[in-house]
């Protein structure tokens, strides 16, 4: 079951941390195992390990360097069948299956990898997985791991990892996997593994009628699931508004799902319009699916203005049209069929300390005749929770680059404060040994956005607040205690030009 609590991205990687430092000593020695034999006496003798160390993991990852442990090229039969003795004497005495390398990045259950492991045969693979399920493993366990924007925030969710049940799915060349594995899952588990899939195969039938019989598996359309590599929950008709796609998809499927269904938490979606790091959307807790496509076709729409009037090589001028067109198709099917616009996404509940930069914020993109609702819809989806100013720009900036780049906005500090919270500028994080030493302890991060005679402007965290400081030499002014107050003014003097 995916965890809800939220946990702290510090304690997170102290946690971490710790895991692999108790791992290390065995990893070191399983590295030294490169035929079955080592392996095996490595084993036996660690098996006061097996609760804690990810020894059936780091198995089917194989012995390094591309090598195999059943042969060079085809698996030698003697080999295989040592190797599964092997992995069944672990089985068998108690190894823990969800562990994971703690070195490794978001590694899956091991009994996921398993039935991957191309050195054994699928009977052998099939006769192990049946021997983990005996013995208490379940084969639609996914590992969830809690995913940050960054250091600072905001925390995105738990992204989960495929189960063996996913991984059988995939498998078609195979289905005695599946067989192996659909008597001993709940049958409310197997239709969501199966409205999982759908999902994640939404943008890749060009026959989108091959959608149709996993959709007939899955039970009730309308319950809310995690998306395979995604932090995203939400339900089948919100994943068909998801810009890649097709709108064929959508009209093939509209009329067995509810068109004004609300998402329950706040959910983001790509929009691959340009190359590098991919932008993308996030739209608040109870948008519904027009929301969504109103918000791709917003963020499309001024993408493809502001490239208009400054080209960039890195944006795909077919791509976003295609996005757009779609979007609009979308739009129709929906409105159609009597779709809605959420009723909680026009409300801003924001705490004292937060409301003051949102409100700048949203004033400078109507001096700018910017939609606002993809900006409002940013605002409205952070979690404001225990997070200042800093974190809720991080958050709320990204759709709005856009308009920065205005050949109307002819302010350059602002502009460079407001584009230092987007995801491609952390290159100017100022060290803390370049602030003055008793400056310092207040500053818990600082991003250089202004230079100017010899002078630099920063954005300070501190104290629950995100403060602009003047760095000349040695010595810091403060400009101003809260960037709200900055954003006013700067805003003002802008508008006075």
């Amino acid at each position: 079951m995916q965890p809800t609590i939220e946990p702290s991205y510090d304690e997170a990687v102290r946690d971490q941390h710790e895991r692999a430092s108790a791992q290390k000593p065995f990893r070191k020695q399983f590295e030294k195992c490169k035929t079955l034999d080592q392996l095996a006496v490595t084993i036996e003798k660690a098996r006061k390990s097996f609760d804690s160390v990810p020894w059936l993991s780091w198995i089917c990852d194989g012995p390094g360097n591309d090598t195999k442990w059943t042969g060079a090229n085809k698996p030698v039969a003697a080999k295989q069948k040592k190797l599964a003795a092997i992995i069944e004497d672990l089985i068998a005495n108690g190894a823990e299956l969800a562990l994971v390398d703690e070195q490794g990045h978001r590694s899956a259950h091991a009994l996921n990898k398993l039935l991957q492991l191309d050195e054994l045969t699928v009977k052998q693979r099939v006769a192990l997985l049946e021997l983990a399920i005996e013995h208490g493993a379940d084969p639609a366990e996914r590992i969830a791991y809690p995913t940050w924007a960054s250091e600072t925030g905001p925390f995105l969710g738990y992204e989960p990892t495929m189960s063996a049940l996913d991984i059988a799915l995939h498998d078609d060349e195979h289905p005695e996997l599946l067989a192996a594995i659909v008597p001993h899952v709940a049958k409310g588990v197997l239709e969501d593994a199966y409205l999982r899939f759908a999902i994640d195969k939404l943008s890749s039938y060009r026959d989108v009628t091959r959608i149709v019989p996993l959709v007939d598996r899955a039970g009730q359309l309308d319950r809310i699931v995690t998306k395979f590599r995604s932090t995203s929950s939400a339900a089948l008709v919100h994943f068909l508004c998801e810009a890649e796609v097709s709108p064929a998809c959508l009209e093939l499927l509209i009329d067995r799902v509810d068109v004004n269904l609300a998402v329950p938490g706040p959910v983001s979606f790509l929009v691959s319009y340009r190359s590098g790091v991919t932008p993308s959307i996030r739209v608040p807790a109870g948008a519904t699916p027009l929301d969504i496509v109103d918000s791709i076709l917003g963020c499309v729409t001024r993408a493809e203005a502001v490239n208009a009037r400054r080209p960039d090589k890195a944006f795909y001028s077919d791509g976003a049209k295609r996005i757009r067109e779609a979007a609009e198709a979308k739009r129709a099917l929906l409105v159609a069929r009597a779709a809605k616009q959420g009723t909680r996404t026009e409300h801003l509940d924001l705490p004292p300390a937060l409301a003051g930069t949102a409100e700048q914020i949203l004033r400078l993109a109507k001096l700018l005749g910017a939609d606002p609702a993809p900006i409002r819809h940013a605002m409205a989806a952070v979690d404001t929770d225990g997070i200042g100013p800093w974190s809720f720009l991080r958050a709320v900036v990204p759709p709005f680059e856009p308009e920065l780049l205005s050949p109307r906005l002819d302010a350059a500090p602002l502009v460079e404060l407001l584009s230092a919270f987007t995801s491609d500028r952390w290159s100017t994080q100022l060290r803390k040994s370049e602030l003055p030493a008793d400056r310092r302890a207040a500053a818990e991060l600082a991003v250089v956005f202004h230079e100017t005679d010899g002078a630099r402007l920063l954005a300070v965290k501190s104290g629950g607040d995100t403060q602009i400081w003047k760095l000349a030499s040695d010595e810091v002014t403060v400009l101003a205690p809260s960037i709200s107050e900055y954003l006013a003014r700067e805003i003002d003097r802008w508008q006075a030009r």
